[in-house]
């Protein structure tokens, strides 16, 4: 089990864009072992407070699919979001 903690003053945002990359495929799209995963993850994000509680494969799949994304804006709330998702405890 790992543990992704969003910021409180960030966490409805950061659940909503981690919810907008679930998802929103990949250019290659989903295998249908991702989507059962990806349900998963969805459910967490719905039932979480600032803080995610994932299996570790729900968490791989996690990281991996933050990790595939080409950021079109330079944020500094870009990479609080995924130094949070790829640094879980």
């Amino acid at each position: 089990m790992k543990t992704i903690s969003f910021p409180s003053d960030k966490s409805d945002e950061f659940k909503g864009m981690l919810k907008s990359l679930v998802v929103a495929s990949p250019d290659h799209g989903y295998s249908i072992d991702q989507v059962r995963t990806g349900i998963k993850v969805l459910d967490v994000i719905e039932a979480a407070d600032h803080a995610l509680t994932l299996e570790d494969a729900e968490c791989g799949f996690v990281t991996w699919r933050v990790g595939e994304v080409k950021w079109r804006l330079i944020s500094n709330e870009i990479i609080a979001f995924v130094d949070a998702v790829n640094n879980p405890t």
